[in-house]
Protein backbone atom coordinates (compact mmCIF):
# COMPACT_ATOMS: atom_id res chain seq x y z
CA UNK A 1 0.00 0.00 0.00
CA UNK A 2 2.72 2.58 0.94
CA UNK A 3 4.18 1.88 -2.94
CA UNK A 4 1.09 2.33 -4.29
CA UNK A 5 1.08 5.78 -2.37
CA UNK A 6 4.63 6.47 -3.20
CA UNK A 7 3.90 6.05 -6.86
CA UNK A 8 0.85 7.71 -7.19
CA UNK A 9 2.08 11.37 -5.63
CA UNK A 10 5.57 10.82 -7.82
CA UNK A 11 2.90 10.27 -10.87
CA UNK A 12 0.87 13.25 -9.51
CA UNK A 13 4.48 15.42 -9.48
CA UNK A 14 4.90 14.19 -12.63
CA UNK A 15 1.49 15.55 -14.13
CA UNK A 16 2.55 18.89 -12.32
CA UNK A 17 5.82 18.86 -14.34
CA UNK A 18 4.68 18.57 -17.28
CA UNK A 19 2.34 21.46 -17.03
CA UNK A 20 5.16 23.22 -16.51
CA UNK A 21 7.12 21.68 -19.44
CA UNK A 22 4.14 21.99 -21.55
CA UNK A 23 3.72 25.98 -20.92
CA UNK A 24 7.42 25.89 -21.57
CA UNK A 25 7.29 24.12 -24.80
CA UNK A 26 4.18 26.54 -26.39
CA UNK A 27 5.60 28.99 -24.99
CA UNK A 28 9.35 28.82 -26.83
CA UNK A 29 9.46 26.41 -29.02
CA UNK A 30 5.54 26.24 -30.46
CA UNK A 31 5.46 30.13 -30.49
CA UNK A 32 9.00 30.37 -30.78
CA UNK A 33 11.14 28.55 -34.29
CA UNK A 34 8.33 25.55 -33.75
CA UNK A 35 6.04 27.79 -35.01
CA UNK A 36 5.78 26.25 -38.70
CA UNK A 37 3.79 23.51 -37.15
CA UNK A 38 2.12 25.12 -34.62
CA UNK A 39 0.62 27.54 -36.56
CA UNK A 40 -1.65 25.47 -38.54
CA UNK A 41 -3.21 25.10 -34.97
CA UNK A 42 -4.16 29.14 -34.99
CA UNK A 43 -4.99 28.98 -38.09
CA UNK A 44 -9.37 28.72 -38.75
CA UNK A 45 -11.03 25.58 -38.99
CA UNK A 46 -11.91 26.20 -43.06
CA UNK A 47 -8.19 26.61 -43.66
CA UNK A 48 -7.89 22.77 -42.21
CA UNK A 49 -7.43 20.06 -44.16
CA UNK A 50 -9.23 17.24 -42.26
CA UNK A 51 -9.29 16.56 -38.79
CA UNK A 52 -5.32 16.66 -38.13
CA UNK A 53 -3.50 19.78 -38.34
CA UNK A 54 0.60 19.65 -38.77
CA UNK A 55 0.55 21.04 -34.81
CA UNK A 56 -0.41 17.77 -34.36
CA UNK A 57 3.22 16.30 -35.12
CA UNK A 58 4.37 17.53 -31.56
CA UNK A 59 2.37 14.66 -29.88
CA UNK A 60 4.84 12.31 -31.50
CA UNK A 61 7.64 12.79 -29.45
CA UNK A 62 5.61 12.26 -25.99
CA UNK A 63 3.85 9.45 -27.38
CA UNK A 64 7.35 7.53 -28.34
CA UNK A 65 9.12 8.70 -24.76
CA UNK A 66 6.35 7.57 -23.12
CA UNK A 67 6.45 4.15 -24.83
CA UNK A 68 9.96 3.36 -24.05
CA UNK A 69 9.47 5.01 -20.54
CA UNK A 70 6.55 2.09 -19.85
CA UNK A 71 9.28 -0.56 -21.67
CA UNK A 72 11.98 0.46 -19.14
CA UNK A 73 9.90 0.66 -16.07
CA UNK A 74 8.32 -2.38 -16.58
CA UNK A 75 11.35 -4.64 -17.91
CA UNK A 76 13.98 -3.16 -15.95
CA UNK A 77 13.32 -0.77 -13.11
CA UNK A 78 9.95 -0.52 -11.75
CA UNK A 79 10.99 2.87 -9.50
CA UNK A 80 10.78 4.58 -12.90
CA UNK A 81 6.54 3.66 -13.30
CA UNK A 82 6.10 7.20 -12.09
CA UNK A 83 7.14 8.78 -14.89
CA UNK A 84 5.50 7.54 -17.79
CA UNK A 85 2.09 7.29 -15.61
CA UNK A 86 2.09 11.13 -14.96
CA UNK A 87 3.19 11.77 -18.29
CA UNK A 88 -0.19 9.53 -19.85
CA UNK A 89 -2.17 10.86 -16.97
CA UNK A 90 -1.26 14.58 -18.30
CA UNK A 91 -1.77 13.42 -21.94
CA UNK A 92 -5.23 12.52 -21.57
CA UNK A 93 -6.47 15.08 -19.56
CA UNK A 94 -4.74 17.59 -22.26
CA UNK A 95 -6.51 15.80 -24.98
CA UNK A 96 -9.94 15.77 -23.19
CA UNK A 97 -9.40 19.77 -22.05
CA UNK A 98 -7.73 21.27 -24.93
CA UNK A 99 -8.83 18.89 -27.60
CA UNK A 100 -12.47 17.26 -26.80
CA UNK A 101 -13.70 20.26 -24.91
CA UNK A 102 -12.05 23.75 -25.79
CA UNK A 103 -11.57 23.20 -29.84
CA UNK A 104 -14.36 20.55 -30.27
CA UNK A 105 -11.97 18.57 -32.43
CA UNK A 106 -14.27 15.29 -32.30
CA UNK A 107 -18.00 16.34 -32.62
CA UNK A 108 -20.80 15.68 -30.54
CA UNK A 109 -18.57 14.34 -27.74
CA UNK A 110 -18.24 16.46 -24.72
CA UNK A 111 -20.16 20.09 -24.37
CA UNK A 112 -18.05 23.13 -23.99
CA UNK A 113 -21.10 24.75 -22.87
CA UNK A 114 -20.30 24.26 -18.85
CA UNK A 115 -21.12 26.40 -15.82
CA UNK A 116 -17.58 25.20 -13.65
CA UNK A 117 -15.84 28.25 -12.99
CA UNK A 118 -12.30 26.61 -13.87
CA UNK A 119 -13.91 25.15 -17.11
CA UNK A 120 -14.87 29.16 -17.95
CA UNK A 121 -11.49 30.38 -17.25
CA UNK A 122 -9.46 27.60 -19.18
CA UNK A 123 -11.87 27.79 -22.43
CA UNK A 124 -11.53 31.74 -22.02
CA UNK A 125 -7.99 31.67 -21.80
CA UNK A 126 -7.26 29.76 -24.40
CA UNK A 127 -9.57 31.53 -26.52
CA UNK A 128 -7.69 34.80 -25.94
CA UNK A 129 -4.62 32.46 -26.84
CA UNK A 130 -6.09 32.15 -30.62
CA UNK A 131 -7.08 35.67 -30.92
CA UNK A 132 -3.54 35.92 -32.32
CA UNK A 133 -2.84 34.22 -35.70
CA UNK A 134 0.69 34.94 -35.49
CA UNK A 135 3.55 33.55 -33.06
CA UNK A 136 3.77 37.28 -31.58
CA UNK A 137 1.28 38.14 -29.32
CA UNK A 138 -0.28 35.55 -28.08
CA UNK A 139 -0.85 34.87 -23.71
CA UNK A 140 -1.88 31.93 -21.83
CA UNK A 141 0.47 29.20 -22.78
CA UNK A 142 -0.37 26.79 -20.14
CA UNK A 143 -2.90 24.24 -21.11
CA UNK A 144 -4.21 22.99 -17.37
CA UNK A 145 -3.26 25.92 -15.30
CA UNK A 146 -5.43 29.53 -15.79
CA UNK A 147 -4.35 32.13 -14.15
CA UNK A 148 -7.73 33.63 -12.30
CA UNK A 149 -6.92 37.27 -14.36
CA UNK A 150 -9.48 35.82 -16.98
CA UNK A 151 -12.27 35.80 -13.91
CA UNK A 152 -15.06 33.84 -14.74
CA UNK A 153 -17.23 35.46 -17.74
CA UNK A 154 -19.03 32.97 -20.05
CA UNK A 155 -15.94 32.49 -23.07
CA UNK A 156 -17.51 33.48 -26.65
CA UNK A 157 -17.60 30.04 -28.36
CA UNK A 158 -17.18 31.48 -32.20
CA UNK A 159 -13.68 30.39 -32.81
CA UNK A 160 -11.67 27.21 -32.97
Amino acid sequence: MQLILRYALQSFIIFVMMELLSWFLHQFVMHGWGWLLHKSHHEPKPKRNGIFELNDFYVIPFIIINILGFHFAVGYDSRFLPLPIGSTFYGICYFLFHEIIVHRRIPNTISSQTNHPYLIRLIRAHHIHHTTSTRKGAESFSFLYVSPKYGFKRPSYHHN
